[in-house]
């Protein structure tokens, strides 16, 4: 974890820089290869890392996050301080082998709860399958994996809907829920699909894996890293995404998860989440890994600790892979232990990101970053409060980014800078602070 001070260090040390036309050293990323614990069924294999603390995928290289001199925008340089020691060790995410294949204003809701923004299409047949008559329970108590995959599977490909009734139903990790094409998940308003504890270092509760028109509509699913038996690994995720096509996830709320709240992976495309609440996962409330048609709106991220990266939303690509054609809008960034929204792109591009209209609040560290080889992004009119001395960092090699519009409040004893523009070609204009 890493400690105030040195954050402080790290952050006065890219101010520094900006102003000396000197170069500041910044963390450094180191690769590990793991071996899934999946089943055979998983199709997982080893990997090395490619975003902060790595995403899912082809085997990914690292990268060093290092601070470079640049123009400041909207503000007056910082005195000179010594350079900010490391502060990251991060780790790989598991691997998912690729099977065959505009927002509005930050919403005030809590998951299921959340309508306006509803967002999952009709479902395409009125066929409807209760979890209870396929035997769930719904008790808490009772391993209920099995009975809901049973309803799963009568659904799959006929455009109906599985529904879930209120209650806890507990889901084993090593089983998981597989979701399959032309169908709705829908959870009722009070159902919590719960993972039973396990030492699992690598899960989903729910995956969507090489499917396609699959919505995912409400309720809560729990994580278990409160009572996880082990110590390794990061990657026991809410709901995983890989190598699949329209995707909805709405108003669901994904907690308490040993790695992120929700995983983006193996050129998943065309994924819309609205209204959601990623709650105190510990490692990411979303990655997006390898991802394009990407749209966020009215949800939020918040509360994420635990291990690194510790962000609201991460974009990290490994070697091979890219995210590309997001948007982001209308959505809440609050209290995540390190960053709002982290762009690693050490490894594989991102690009083509719209960032819109969100507010940042209470990030222990800056509200938005952007690294070496994120390009074309636009980030434009959100508001941002902070602790930290920056709102927004370009590094050295994060070029040709538009940044406009943003209003930024320090909230900690200076007033910083709205914008730090270490890379070249950048528009930034138009940032407030107050």
């Amino acid at each position: 974890m890493i400690s105030p001070s040195v954050k402080v260090l790290r952050i006065f040390a890219i101010l520094a820089v900006t102003a000396m036309g000197a170069c500041a050293s910044g963390a450094s990323r180191i690769d590990a290869a793991r071996a899934s614990d999946e089943d055979a069924s998983s199709s997982a294999g080893g990997r090395t890392g490619g975003g902060v603390g790595g995403g899912g995928g082809a085997a990914g290289g690292g990268g060093a996050r290092d601070s470079s001199a640049g123009s400041v925008a909207d503000a007056p340089a910082a005195a000179a301080v010594p350079d900010a020691p490391a502060d990251r060790a991060e780790t790989a995410s598991p691997p998912r082998d690729a099977a065959t294949v505009d927002g509005g204003a930050p919403a005030a809701c809590d998951g299921s709860a959340c309508t306006a923004a509803a967002c999952a299409p009709a479902p395409g047949s009125p066929m409807v399958v209760d979890v209870k008559t396929k035997g769930a329970k719904g008790d808490g108590v009772t391993n209920d994996t099995a009975a809901i995959q049973a309803a799963i599977d009568a659904v799959a490909g006929t455009g109906g809907t599985v529904l879930v009734p209120g209650g806890t139903y507990m889901i084993q990790t090593a089983a998981r829920l597989s979701l399959k094409s032309n169908m709705t998940f829908k959870l009722a308003a009070g159902a919590t699909l719960k993972a039973i504890t396990s030492n699992s270092a690598n899960y989903d509760i729910v995956r969507v894996d090489g499917q396609s028109n699959v919505n995912i509509v409400g309720g809560t699913i729990e994580g278990e890293r409160s009572t996880h038996q082990g110590t390794t690994g990061e990657w026991g995720m809410g709901i995983g995404v890989y190598a699949s096509s329209k995707v909805v996830i709405d108003g669901v709320t994904t907690k308490e998860t040993w790695g992120d709240g929700i995983y983006l992976g193996n050129k998943s495309k065309d994924i819309t989440i609205c209204g959601a609440v990623a709650d105190h996962n510990r490692r990411q409330g979303m990655s997006l890994v390898s991802a394009s048609g990407v749209t966020v709106k009215d949800s939020i991220f918040k509360n994420t600790e635990g291990t690194n990266p510790q962000s609201g939303i991460d974009f990290e690509p490994n070697t091979g892979e890219a995210v590309d054609n997001v948007t982001i809008s209308g959505s809440q960034f609050l209290d995540n232990h390190s960053y709002g929204l982290e762009f690693y792109c050490g490894a594989g591009p991102v690009t083509n990101v719209t960032i819109t209209r969100n507010t940042f609040s209470g990030n222990g560290d800056l509200p938005i970053e952007l690294y070496a080889g994120c390009t074309g992004n636009k980030i434009t009119n959100n508001i941002l409060s902070t602790k930290t001395a920056i709102g927004i960092s370009l590094r050295q090699g994060a070029n040709n980014n538009t940044v406009t519009g943003n209003e930024v409040t320090f909230t900690g004893a200076r007033k910083g800078q709205a914008v730090v523009d270490n890379g070249t070609g950048n528009t930034v204009s138009g940032n407030t602070v107050r």
